[in-house]
C-alpha cells in the first residue's frame, strides 16, 4: 500500500493531478481531498478544528479501504500539516510519499484568479502560503508539464522507483460497536460517503447532498445503542438525497 500527499500552492493544479491518477486506475486509487471535504463539512467549526476532523476522517476510513494507493491533496505547506499522515502510513506499515506540485506564486495567483467562490483565495493567502512554505529534501518535485503528462505507472517507477501496488482483497466493513464514542465515527464516515458519492457522480448537488447526510447522521444517532453495519450508510445517503 502507498499513502501519498499531493501538496502546493492553491490553484497549483492538485486535484486535477490525482484525477488524473485516479482515472489511470479507478480500481486501485483512491483519492481524498480537504477542499472537498471542507465544502461537506459547510464551514462548521474553526480552520484547526475541521483540519482535525479531516485528519480523522483519514485515520478511519483509509485503513478500511480496499484500494492500495491512497493519495492526499492539501496545501500540507508545514511539516506539522504533513505529520499525522506521515504517522498513519507507518502504522500501515506502508510507503508514504509526497508530491510537490511546483508552480510559480504569480502562475498561482494567475489561475486563482479565474476560480469563484470558496475556491477562489486571496493572493495574500497564497503568498503567504509561498512564503512559509517548509520544504524537504524528500519531496517528489514536479513542474508543471511532468504533472500533466506523468502516467500512474511513470510515478511509481521513475520517481518513487518501487512497484505499483497491486489490489488489496476486499475486507468486509464491521458492524459499529454501541456506545457514545462511535458518535464521532459516525459522523466522519457519513461524510466519507458523501466524499465517495462526489467523486462518483460530479455533477451532483452538494447542498442537497449533506443535508441527506445530516438527517440520516441524525437516524443514526437515534439507533446508537445498536450496531450498524456501514454498508447500507451510503445507499440511506443517496435514497435521502434522491427525495429532493
Amino acid at each position: 500500500m502507498a499513502l501519498i500527499l499531493v501538496m502546493g500552492l492553491p490553484a497549483s493544479g492538485k486535484s486535477t493531478f490525482c484525477q488524473k491518477m485516479r482515472d489511470y486506475e479507478p480500481e486501485l486509487v483512491a483519492t481524498t481531498s480537504f477542499d472537498e471535504f471542507r465544502q461537506v463539512v459547510n464551514g462548521d467549526g474553526s480552520a484547526r478544528a475541521t483540519r482535525k476532523s479531516f485528519e480523522t476522517h483519514c485515520n478511519l476510513t483509509i485503513p478500511s479501504s480496499n484500494k492500495p494507493i491512497q493519495f492526499i491533496e492539501d496545501i500540507f505547506y508545514l511539516q506539522s500539516m504533513r505529520r499525522p499522515f506521515q504517522k498513519l502510513a507507518r502504522n500501515l506499515n506502508c510507503s508514504f510519499h509526497v508530491i510537490f506540485l511546483r508552480v510559480d506564486v504569480e502562475e498561482a495567483m494567475r489561475r486563482n484568479s479565474k476560480r469563484s467562490g470558496d475556491l477562489r483565495q486571496p493572493d495574500e493567502t497564497i503568498q503567504k502560503i509561498h512564503d512559509n512554505l517548509e520544504f524537504s529534501d524528500d519531496f517528489t518535485v514536479l513542474s508543471s508539464e511532468e504533472s500533466r503528462s506523468l502516467t500512474l505507472h511513470q510515478l511509481f517507477t521513475e520517481k518513487f522507483r518501487i512497484d505499483l501496488p497491486t489490489r488489496i482483497p476486499f475486507l468486509p466493513i464491521k458492524p459499529i460497536p454501541s456506545g457514545n464514542s462511535s458518535l464521532d465515527s459516525l459522523d466522519v464516515i457519513t461524510r466519507r460517503m458523501v466524499s465517495e458519492i462526489i467523486q462518483e457522480n460530479p455533477t451532483i448537488n452538494m447542498k442537497h447532498l449533506n443535508e441527506a447526510r445530516k438527517r440520516i447522521f441524525k437516524n443514526l444517532k437515534v439507533h446508537s445503542s445498536e450496531n450498524i453495519c456501514l454498508g447500507d450508510i451510503k445507499l440511506e445517503i443517496l435514497n435521502e438525497y434522491n427525495k429532493y
